[in-house]
């Protein structure tokens, strides 16, 4: 109910020109344009790092940068060492996959359905998306299966974070979360442990100069 000694129309006078001007500021906002990460000084089949056996070139980073969202291509720019990083993960999750043969599993087929049928579908190719169901299988067999979480454990990290989480925030309810959470340490050292024994040779020289960028970038 408005006030005593305002108009009734008067408020909505004013949240219709707020929303106006809330509107013709994104209009104005201009849209985020691609990133051209392409090296003059590199030819596109330069190999960055052999994994196993398999490179990965110059190319393979363009291409894995594109598929970054364009809003984050600016952020991502000078960190392209960690992104040849995760394709390394990647490349050592699916070899290890494919020594396991994990593409006949039944969770490895269910995984390639459940991709297809979700947004991400979209964004991504046939190999792509058998590529993300490889890893995930894998890391559900070697890792989620394998690994049993105490719930004492869970109930400490529940009440380390507690204070972040809402007031009502209830163990029971979180815990698949908390579960997750502490799953991805395992995971790490999983991937570590694949890189101690994967034969690994990098491109030094380009690592050193792309963490160099990432230094200088800081401010």
């Amino acid at each position: 109910m408005p006030a005593p000694d305002q108009e009734p129309d008067e408020n909505g006078e004013e949240e219709m020109e707020m929303d106006i001007d809330m509107e013709a500021l994104q209009q104005d906002m201009p849209e985020p344009e691609e990133v051209d990460i392409e090296d003059p000084d590199r030819e596109p089949e330069d190999v960055l790092a052999t994994v196993g056996g398999e490179d990965i070139i110059l190319q393979d980073l363009y291409d894995e940068f594109a598929l970054i969202p364009v809003q984050h291509q600016q952020q991502l720019q000078h960190r392209q060492h960690r992104l040849l990083e995760s394709m390394i993960q990647q490349k050592l999750l699916v070899q290890r996959a494919e020594e396991l043969k994990i593409d006949e599993s039944d969770a490895y087929k269910e995984l390639v359905d459940e991709f297809k049928e979700s947004p991400m579908a979209d964004q991504l190719d046939e190999q792509e998306i058998e590529q993300s169901a490889l890893m995930e299988a894998l890391l559900q067999k070697e890792v989620v299966e394998k690994v049993d979480i105490p719930e004492e454990e869970m109930k400490e990290v529940f009440e380390q974070y507690q204070q972040m989480m809402p007031e009502d925030a209830d163990f029971e309810e979180m815990k698949p979360q908390i579960k997750q959470l502490m799953l991805r340490d395992h995971v790490d050292d999983y991937i570590q442990k694949l890189y101690t024994e994967a034969e690994i040779e990098l491109d030094e020289e380009w690592m050193e100069e792309k963490e160099a960028e990432e230094r200088e970038a800081q401010p």
